[in-house]
């Protein structure tokens, strides 16, 4: 069996269709029949090949492997239409792959749709690969059963460091399978699970988790209906004795000023944290003003906020001045 070297790798062959690298070393699907798997838009990124499944690929299978090559696959994005008819076939077969691939280290999987069945096809899958680093899951329509198993099989996971739940739902229960999950597992570095709209009682079951985590570096809770009084009461008392969460983006959600002064206060404390991302979040000038006394305290002189909302309007000249040359602004 022939090993082929590329920094451009292929993620996916399909039956009936003939892999071939060029003189760069630059692999290409070449067809046999005509192009009706794939839409016009198949494009290499980096090593990541994107694609999108078209709704005539009812015969379509997945393979890692041509029968002639050994292809070397580094990440895969797949997005499903909502309304293939075999689109359950097609997951199960992802993960049927995902379950024995030892060189996949990203999987990106889009679907409008995502029930009870496919989350135990993928559950199964992350139960059994040893290799996947990150994994981003989307749906739009994803009950809570299924994002319970989802997250069950990601508890005792031990190569995942990075997982991003994104658009999942918009009800608390997600943040409490979520929660369970980040409390249990011991090897997830970075989460993100932006517009899901826990509100501040999803918030206090990430909070609570995060007091039982000692691995998570980054936490991305954008978009989620947070406002100033959750972030005080939950996340802020949590993170001003964590050791290990050093980025935090909490962008479009209402902090406001309030929030916005706490999460500074907690850098006068806690010099652990150290990016935060809080564009978006109705912070106002005045509150940069405080910012700029509070900041002088800060243990970690590498600490950047970001904020996109400052306008300068209601700044002395001296605060203006003082704002510009703020390090910790960004």
């Amino acid at each position: 069996m022939q090993m082929l070297d590329t920094k451009s790798i292929v993620a996916l062959a399909l039956c009936n269709r003939q892999l071939f690298a060029d003189a760069n070393g630059t692999f290409a699907f070449k067809f046999a029949t005509p192009l009706s798997i794939f839409d016009d838009e198949l494009r290499y990124e980096h090593s990541l090949l994107r694609f999108h499944m078209n709704r005539d690929c009812d015969n379509a299978e997945f393979l890692l492997m041509h029968q002639s090559y050994q292809v070397r696959i580094t990440c895969l994005r797949i997005e499903f239409d909502y309304d293939i008819k075999t689109s359950k076939t097609l997951i199960k077969r992802l993960a049927d792959v995902l379950a024995t691939n030892r060189t996949l280290t990203r999987m990106d999987v889009r679907n409008d749709s995502f029930d009870d069945e496919d989350a135990f096809h993928v559950a199964h899958a992350l139960s059994k690969n040893t290799t996947l680093q990150g994994f981003f899951l989307s749906s739009t329509i994803m009950s809570e059963s299924a994002v319970a198993i989802i997250c069950a099989a990601i508890m005792s996971n031990q190569t995942l460091t990075s997982l991003h739940l994104p658009f999942i739902g918009s009800r608390t229960h997600i943040a409490t399978h979520v929660a369970n999950m980040l409390a249990a597992n011991k090897t997830l570095t970075r989460l993100s699970i932006g517009s899901n709209y826990i509100g501040d009682l999803g918030l206090a079951l990430i909070a609570n988790a995060l007091k039982q985590n000692a691995t998570l570096q980054t936490l991305r809770i954008s978009c989620n209906g947070i406002t100033s009084a959750g972030m005080i009461q939950h996340l802020v008392p949590v993170l001003v004795i964590n050791k290990t969460l050093t980025d935090l983006s909490v962008t479009e959600n209402n902090i406001g000023n309030k929030g916005f002064l706490a999460l500074a206060n907690v850098c006068t404390i806690n010099p652990t944290l150290c990016r935060l991302d809080l564009n978006w979040c109705n912070i106002t000038d005045d509150a940069v003003v405080q910012f700029l006394n509070v900041c002088q305290a800060f243990k970690n002189e590498n600490v950047k906020f970001a904020i996109n909302s400052i306008t300068h309007t209601r700044f002395k000249e001296e605060e203006m001045q003082r704002a510009k040359q703020c390090k910790h602004l960004v």
